[in-house]
């Protein structure tokens, strides 16, 4: 009853602190992400940056995973290694997006992410506030 209790509040707990960061404007803004990488005012290099770190992220959790993938591969020979392919490409490929996108607006030019950030949000940028993007 006790654990019931406790994993239900560290449940509603987790999910408040994870929903103010992943909101508009937080840390860890998913959305503003995507525009960046679609944005081509943003530099290749900051866009490379950020995939490269998700990559990297990726990786440290697959290895994580090897135990289980190495058990996997044992019980089912042919069946393990098929699924572990499957699973590691879609993890390598939608990971290293995801996670890139939400490094992103960490990585590319600080007045470019502000620039952006007003365009989503409505606000008219005035010609003085045009400077330099890089």
């Amino acid at each position: 009853m006790r654990n019931q209790v406790i994993n239900s509040v560290g449940r509603q707990v987790a999910y408040g602190v994870a929903r103010k960061q992943l909101e508009k404007g937080g840390a860890f803004d998913l959305k503003l992400g995507m525009a960046l990488l679609k944005d081509g005012r943003v530099p290749t290099g900051a866009k490379m940056l950020a995939l490269a770190l998700g990559f990297a992220g990726v990786a440290v959790f697959d290895a994580f995973q090897l135990p289980l993938e190495a058990l996997l591969a044992f019980a089912l020979p042919v069946l393990g290694l098929g699924i572990n392919l499957v699973s590691d490409g879609m993890e390598y490929t939608l990971g290293a997006f995801l996670l890139g996108s939400v490094l992103l607006p960490h990585v590319a030019p600080k007045q470019l992410v502000a620039r952006l950030r007003a365009e989503r949000d409505g606000v008219t940028v005035t010609a003085s506030a045009r400077g330099r993007t890089r």
